[in-house]
């Protein structure tokens, strides 16, 4: 194309804007006399160009735009406007801008989300300080009714939650998900955060979300060690406290996860190691039924949990291990006697091991029942383990409650 016939016509602005090309832009939008173009068009995103000003920081480009009469309020496909962008991605020019140019400073995207919420949650506390001196509602809510004190803890800023809390935040408020702003923290590892709404006037420990989690579950189901630590000092929490429909607690679980540390800290905190679920499952039945869970199966093995207790379908550790095949679960739970010990199907842990095809499970059980029946004088098979994918359990995953 011959440079007399260039025309700012040949681009598409709005991808101009979207790949960042601002200089290109600017140049457009000081030409715009020489041809229409509406600078409040959205794009398939919905997005303006003062959306993409915005969301890049470019001050010149939102400078040049708001000049041009554009719509300092207009919503982009998520109910954002310039300033939530803004916001967003931490641009304190772009936000006086914009502000100075009659920005709705409590304006709500489709979540409910404000300007200063997220500012909260990209941790922004000059953002924050302008929008709260020109006048942010700090006691909004969104959708889930949570408020600002539920996202400075989630995402883990202990000025923030300080400050909410000496401006009167209810430190137990509830989303309408059960989530308080101690379950958000706890679900993220936010051991300062944490450490200091347990320390807060009126904190309620024993509070459940929607699922009827205690702070300990929440803390064993994100596998967060540290946090579990900080929660087992505090009074009145109920280790053995029972988290499902199917009666599992704190134990089960850490079994489910396969998080030895944790499994630890449980029975050094009194967890009852042998507590029995509704269908009679220990937390070694658990650790026994997933293939990968052997670190589980070991720590309760050497912490004395027992061997021979068996669910209300007579299932021994040993029939979970072998159905799950997990082999070094089967190398530590097998007894002799446990070879011929039958479930209420029938089954015994070899059968059970068939049944779901577990062959490297079955050539385990059977050389180590040859070399409980042998004088030693010979070599025994050798056992070949491959990787065989584990089956559903018979019932839900506990963190699928």
């Amino acid at each position: 194309m011959e440079s007399s016939d260039f025309s700012f016509m040949d681009f598409d602005l709005s991808e101009v804007a979207s790949n960042g090309c601002f200089p290109v832009l600017n140049i457009a939008l000081e030409n715009l006399d020489l041809y229409s173009f509406d600078v409040n068009f959205p794009d398939k995103k919905r997005y303006c160009l003062l959306h993409y000003a915005a969301e890049k920081g470019n001050v010149e480009t939102t400078t040049k735009l708001l000049k041009l009469k554009a719509f300092p309020n207009v919503l982009n496909a998520e109910g954002r406007t310039p300033l939530h962008l803004a916001c967003q991605h931490k641009h304190l020019v772009v936000v006086k801008l914009l502000l100075q140019n009659k920005a709705l400073i409590n304006a709500r995207d489709y979540r409910g989300e404000t300007p200063i919420s997220l500012a909260v949650r990209n941790q922004d506390l000059a953002i924050i300080k302008l929008l709260i001196s020109e006048g942010a509602d700090i006691a909004s809510r969104n959708n889930i009714k949570a408020t600002l004190l539920h996202v400075s803890a989630e995402v883990g800023d202990r000025g923030l939650v300080e400050f909410f809390i000496s401006e009167g935040f209810d430190v137990n408020f509830q989303t309408v998900c059960g989530d308080t702003p101690l379950t958000l923290a706890i679900k993220n590892g936010n051991t300062e955060v944490v450490d200091t709404l347990i320390n807060s006037y009126n904190c309620d420990y024993n509070i459940t979300d929607h699922k009827h989690c205690n702070l300990i579950h929440i803390a064993i189901k994100h596998k967060h060690v540290d946090t579990c630590k900080q929660l087992m000092r505090l009074k009145n929490i109920d280790i053995n406290a029972v988290i499902n429909s199917d009666g599992a607690c704190p134990l089960h679980l850490a079994a489910e996860i396969n998080c030895p540390e944790i499994i630890k800290l449980l029975i050094e905190n009194q967890a009852e190691i042998n507590r029995k679920d509704y269908d009679g499952y220990t937390p070694l039945h658990i650790a026994a039924t997933y293939k990968n869970n052997s670190k589980a199966v070991e720590t309760l093995v050497k912490l004395n949990a027992s061997i021979n207790l068996i669910t209300i379908n007579g299932d021994l550790p040993l029939h979970r291990a072998a159905a799950s095949g997990n082999e070094k679960g089967v190398m530590l739970l097998y007894r002799k006697e446990f070879l011929t010990w039958r479930n209420r199907r029938g089954y015994t842990p070899i059968a059970l091991a068939e049944e779901n095809g577990r062959i490297s499970v079955v050539y385990l059980l059977r050389n180590l029942e040859g070399d409980d029946n042998s004088s030693h004088n010979g070599f025994k098979k050798r056992v070949t383990f491959t990787g065989i994918p584990v089956p559903k359990r018979e019932r839900k995953s506990i963190l699928d409650d």
